[in-house]
Formats: C-alpha cells, sequence, structure tokens
C-alpha cells in the first residue's frame, strides 16, 4: 500500500496498490475498506475535525484506474454474460419506448426505428437525421451517435449508463434531445437501465 502524501485535516489522500486493502491506520483515525477487487487508487477524503486516536468518516469518493478519466464509481465490473443481458435490455427497452414516440409524432412521416444485432437506429427523416445507439462488446459500452450533439460513449455505473465526460446518463442526453423531434415531452427514465426507472414507475402508478 502507498499513501501519495500525508493525511491531515480536511485533506485528500490516495491510496495507490494492487493488492486488496482492508483497513488504513494513521494517527488520527481508523477505518475498514472492503475491495472486493483489485485496482489501481482511491481517493478518500478526512472531513472531521483532527483528534488524536479520534475515529473519523472517511468518504471513498471513486475509484480511479487508467480509462477512467473521470472517476465515476464502477463497484464491480460487468462479466460478458452480464454486459450482455444489461445491454440487450436496455436497448430492447429504447426500441420499445422509440417506436411508440415515433408512431404517436404524426409529423414523421419517414419516422422508421429498427433494431437487430445490438444496433438501434432510429430514424426521424429530415430535418432531424438518424439516431444510432449500439452495443459495444469488446470496450463493454454502448455507443450513441446523435446528429444534434455528435457521438458519444457509455459505460454501465451503477445500474446505469454513464457518459464519463460530463457525468450525464444516456436517457438524460435523450430527454434533453428527443422532444424537439417529437414535438412532446419524453419519459426516458422509464426505460431499462436509466438509473430511474423504479421512480418512474412509481409516478405512473
Amino acid at each position: 500500500m502507498i499513501l501519495s502524501g500525508n493525511v491531515i485535516r480536511n485533506s485528500l489522500f490516495r491510496v495507490l496498490s494492487y493488492d486488496p486493502v482492508f483497513s488504513i491506520i494513521n494517527k488520527c483515525s481508523l477505518q475498514t475498506v472492503n475491495v472486493h477487487q483489485p485496482s489501481i487508487g482511491y481517493l478518500i477524503s478526512c472531513n472531521e475535525k483532527y483528534s488524536s486516536l479520534r475515529t473519523s468518516k472517511y468518504k471513498l469518493i471513486a475509484r480511479f484506474s487508467s480509462n477512467d478519466s473521470a472517476g465515476y464509481s464502477t463497484t464491480q465490473e460487468l462479466t460478458a454474460v452480464q454486459f450482455e443481458k444489461v445491454s440487450n435490455d436496455t436497448l430492447e427497452s429504447l426500441t420499445e419506448y422509440f417506436d411508440e414516440l415515433v408512431e404517436r409524432a404524426i409529423h414523421l412521416t419517414d419516422g422508421d426505428v429498427s433494431y437487430g444485432d445490438g444496433v438501434l437506429t432510429i430514424k426521424f427523416g429530415n430535418p432531424y437525421g438518424t439516431y444510432v445507439i449500439n452495443r459495444q462488446t469488446p470496450n463493454k459500452q454502448i455507443w450513441l451517435s446523435s446528429p444534434k450533439s455528435g457521438p458519444k460513449r457509455y459505460d454501465f455505473v451503477n445500474g446505469k449508463w454513464i457518459y464519463k465526460h460530463d457525468g450525464k446518463t444516456m436517457h438524460e442526453l435523450l430527454n434533453n434531445e428527443i422532444p424537439a423531434i417529437v414535438r412532446d415531452q419524453t419519459q426516458f427514465e422509464k426505460c431499462s437501465y436509466s438509473g430511474k426507472e423504479k421512480d418512474a414507475a412509481m409516478r405512473t402508478t
């Protein structure tokens, strides 16, 4: 274990280890940190007032890895089987909802929704363009191409698909862009793995 910097009150330090970390002991506090798999680093904050041998509350802020520039927590990496199921459920749920939206939007005479082999294509016609949302199995990501905001790559983090450069979910982006096209409010949060589907279901019951 390596601690980068001394621990002082209201400070941040990073624990770097390729082995499981079970505890951190320093002169101001004792806190157990359970880690279920090897990692490159954890950023931890000490925000309790310093007192000798006093137990302080440490907050595990984020897990860092070599390809995780934004530091969003990924508590457990999906297996290949899990990714297949989660991504399929996500894309099938989006397909059903896009079908519903395009069918209701009578002005979208050229609108078309198709899904197959992990690729969801939503053609809105002129002047709106086409959205493509597809599974990327090697990266365990979902990629989205928007005619309005361009391409984005989403990682599955804590039950939702996150774009790590801005911390927004894929479903939030769709809720921001699609209403102007279908000329109606949208509720992509009710789709699978939006991170808010349970709340959305409760509001509609």
